[in-house]
Order: structure tokens, then C-alpha cells, then sequence
């Protein structure tokens, strides 16, 4: 199922400029990636940007699926999602195009990889990263 991508500020998006800037570059995107996901189907499936019949019969369950979850969420939980949605959606296409590249290079990285990326960026966050 193709998703119309969330916009944002292309600074909430910066790009490296030291490698520990790469992490966080890199775990945005992962954060990113997974809302663009879970707001994929936030719509109605009525209300999605491609027509309902387009879709092949298990991105229909995917969507409906992903949408009966959506509305499990709390209200509060919903709305960062749609605000982010949103976000994406504004954003520039070349910005969007790089974030999705980024996004392929992480899911090709090697199961220990994204340990090792997650776990770099959490002590970073953590400030105990810095280098």
C-alpha cells in the first residue's frame, strides 16, 4: 500500500554533519517511518488518498487493520499521529525522497546493526553518547 508521505520543517530533518548527528538522523527516520505507518490508514478507508477498490484484498486487511488500531489509541496518541501525518505531507518531495532512502538503507542493515544503531542512539540521547 503506497502512502502519501508527512512533512515537517526540513530542520526537524537535518543532515549529519558528524557521524553521532548520523544516529539521530537515522533513529528520526525509524521514528518517522513507524507513525507514516501507523497513520498510513488513520483515515477511514473511505478516506484514503488512493480509492478503497485500488486496493489489492490484503492491503485492504492491512489498512482496515491498521485503522481499528488507530482508533484503540488514545485520543492524545492520535492526534501526534495525524499532526505527523500532516507534517510529512507538507513536506518537500526531495526531503521525503531522502528520508525514504535513509528508511531502505536502515531495514537492509543486519538484525545486530540496528541494535547497535539503536543502542548509539539512545546513549546519545542519553548524553552519554557524546563524543
Amino acid at each position: 500500500m503506497s502512502v502519501t508521505p508527512v512533512s515537517g520543517p526540513p530542520s526537524l530533518f537535518p543532515r549529519p554533519s558528524s557521524p553521532g548527528s548520523c544516529l539521530t538522523s537515522h533513529f528520526l527516520l525509524l521514528t518517522l517511518c513507524s507513525v507514516l505507518a501507523a497513520s498510513a490508514v488513520a483515515a477511514p478507508p473511505g478516506g484514503l488518498a488512493q480509492g478503497w477498490q485500488e486496493y489489492s484484498p490484503r492491503e485492504r486487511y492491512d489498512a482496515l487493520q491498521n485503522y481499528r488500531r488507530h482508533e484503540t489509541l488514545p485520543a492524545e496518541r492520535q492526534q501526534d499521529i495525524e499532526r505527523n501525518y500532516q507534517r510529512w505531507r507538507e513536506m518537500p518531495e526531495q526531503e521525503r525522497s531522502r528520508i525514504r532512502q535513509n528508511y531502505e538503507r536502515y531495514r537492509q542493515l543486519a538484525p545486530d546493526q540496528r541494535q547497535r544503531l539503536k543502542r548509539r542512539y539512545q546513549e546519545q540521547k542519553s548524553g552519554s553518547g557524546e563524543q
